[in-house]
């Protein structure tokens, strides 16, 4: 008899734990889906991959220029047989700049490089002296302009546009006595920063988040002149006070920027 009621009563507890148990789903399945409580949205967040351009960056870069100097005498316009030379050389520099991209694919950037060059040329002039220029430093600031396209918008063709600003170094060697095989040692140097514009066009390709390579040219044109002052080695034979008037410059390069 005591087994049969305890049967019982643990029959009794299991249905009437089951019901409750059942009991808010079945009356949550009948509730008008209108009063059912829906899962809250979570809010979009941009991610790197939407916009991966859309950065701060510093960089490296480094590069091949040419160029050429015209130069003239103020008081002795005969003095060289050619007042031209060619110029070449290496540069290597960092970069700084930011970008911002908009409408999914466009991207506006500023962009500031500083260079080491060592871009020069010269020639022997016909009284025996050597004439010389170097451009030597290069700084820029710039804006550009690309269209981010690819499977994860990778590709980055570009055109940017700004000013720019050259340090030539330039000077006169040498020299003359009465005897013309006798080489008088008189230099006549001088330097200065001379500004301009660029214009240039590129393609940046991003290797993974954050890291680019990139290969570009720019054209340069600085404004101005520099002129160095005569030096007077022996009698009226000196070296003659020399007008050096920088042409265009052109520098194509190599570079690998970082995103932060």
């Amino acid at each position: 008899m005591t087994k049969l009621l305890f049967s019982s009563s643990l029959t009794a507890v299991s249905i009437y734990i089951g019901t409750i148990a059942f009991l808010p789903s079945a009356i949550g399945a009948d509730l008008p889906v209108a009063l059912q409580q829906p899962e809250p949205e979570l809010p979009y967040e941009e991610t790197f991959s939407d916009f991966p351009w859309d950065r701060y960056y510093v960089g490296l870069a480094a590069g091949y220029g040419e160029s050429s100097m015209e130069t003239s005498d103020t008081f002795a316009p005969v003095s060289f047989f050619d007042n031209s030379f060619d110029m070449s050389g290496g540069l290597v520099g960092v970069t700084v700049g930011r970008n911002f991209q908009m409408y999914d694919n466009w991207v506006f950037g500023i962009e500031f490089d500083a260079a080491l060059a060592d871009i020069d040329g010269g020639k022997n002039g016909t009284s025996g002296e050597y004439i010389e220029a170097e451009l030597n430093g290069i700084l820029t600031a710039r804006a550009r302009l690309g269209y981010a396209f690819g499977d994860e918008k990778q590709f980055l063709p570009f055109v940017t546009a700004g000013l720019a600003a050259g340090h030539y170094e330039v000077g006169s060697f040498g020299g003359v006595s009465a005897d013309p095989d006798d080489l008088v040692g008189n230099v006549v140097e001088e330097s200065d920063w001379l500004g301009g514009y660029t214009l240039g066009a590129g393609l940046e390709y991003l290797v993974s988040h954050g890291v680019s390579i990139k290969a570009d040219y720019l054209f340069m044109r600085f404004e101005g002149s520099i002129t160095t002052d005569p030096i007077i080695p022996q009698g009226t034979v000196f070296l003659w006070p020399t007008e050096y008037d920088p042409e265009d410059v052109h520098v194509w390069r190599l570079g690998v920027n970082v995103a932060y």
